[in-house]
């Protein structure tokens, strides 16, 4: 048996390799949009339903159990369309002529792109949105500034998640897509990080820089989860639209987290993380105004 799953693993991960990142393993196409100049954006169509939201323990490193919990009943009535991968560089370029990565050419455009605050995150959704014909989802006005928002400097901005544009996900939306099904601390349902379905500390070398140099890779290339997601652990922190805030251990139904707050929640980890950060149900945060090497984002639409 040992021998059998070792041989779907290491076939798994050669189609990971030579497959496109818009391929599903679900069986379905993802659904594409163009983008302009060749450059496309592919989507995973992530179905409404419930599961448990967070953990009571973190494996790796127990003392951050209370980053993770309390486990909760969500419920997700909507479905949406997720972003195969991560935003890349070339794809971020393409919507907002901006390079706050400077790698928009040669094997860094299929990257991920990072150094992006939350607003400039927003920005790209609206930005995206307006060039397919849909309508943002967000209201952004900057010569007013954000009462609930404690971080400075700020400005004003509110979702509309009844628009039919793109836009980041919840925090719910994101542990929903990204655990596909399983309930363990990793999708891949095994507590050992071996690297091949993830970018983190332990194998996130680059052929670029100083020797031991760790830093982004190209986005679909481990294998992805069940719904079809590539990266959703590991290469870069995702924003998500939420305010960071304490779980209510209550049953939830499509929460969109606290009114405000000082910081924004991230998932996912990203090349350098430990793989106690790389876990589903592990959460992170930023102001809203700071960038980071390792911070970047994707897509989603509610259907």
């Amino acid at each position: 048996m040992l021998r059998k799953e070792l041989i779907i693993t290491a076939l798994l991960s050669i189609l990971a390799v030579i497959l496109p990142a818009g391929f599903c393993f679900g069986g379905q196409p993802a659904q594409e949009i163009n983008l302009g100049d060749g450059v496309t954006m592919s989507f995973v169509d992530i179905p409404s339903g419930t599961f448990v939201m967070g953990s009571s323990d973190c494996p790796p490193k127990p003392d951050l159990a209370g980053v993770v919990g309390p486990p909760h009943h969500v419920r997700l009535t909507r479905g949406f369309l997720m972003g195969t991968t991560e935003v890349t560089q070339e794809q971020y370029w393409q919507i907002t002529k901006l390079a706050p990565s400077n790698g928009t050419s040669g094997k860094r455009r299929k990257r991920p792109v990072e150094r992006v605050t939350w607003y400039d995150a927003v920005e790209f959704c609206n930005a995206l949105s307006q060039q397919q014909g849909l309508q943002p989802c967000y209201v952004i006005d900057k010569s007013r500034r954000d009462p609930k928002n404690r971080s400075t400097p700020n400005y004003l901005v509110n979702c509309d998640f009844l628009k039919n544009g793109f836009r980041l996900p919840t925090e719910a939306e994101w542990e929903y897509a990204c655990r596909g099904g399983t309930t363990g601390y990793f999708y891949w349902e095994d507590p050992k990080v071996t690297g091949d379905y993830s970018w983190f500390d332990g194998n996130s070398f680059v052929e670029w820089g100083k020797a031991g140099q760790i830093g982004t890779h190209e986005v679909g290339k481990k294998i992805p989860n069940a719904f079809g997601l590539y990266d959703m652990s590991g290469n870069v922190w995702e924003w998500c639209d939420d305010w960071w805030g304490n779980y209510d251990p209550a049953d939830q139904t499509d929460p969109h987290g606290p009114d405000g707050g000082l910081c924004r929640c991230l998932r996912g980890g990203a090349y350098c993380s430990h793989p106690s950060n790389i876990g589903s149900p592990y959460r992170m945060c930023f102001k809203p105004n700071e960038t980071c090497s390792e911070n970047g984002f994707r897509v989603v639409r509610t259907k």
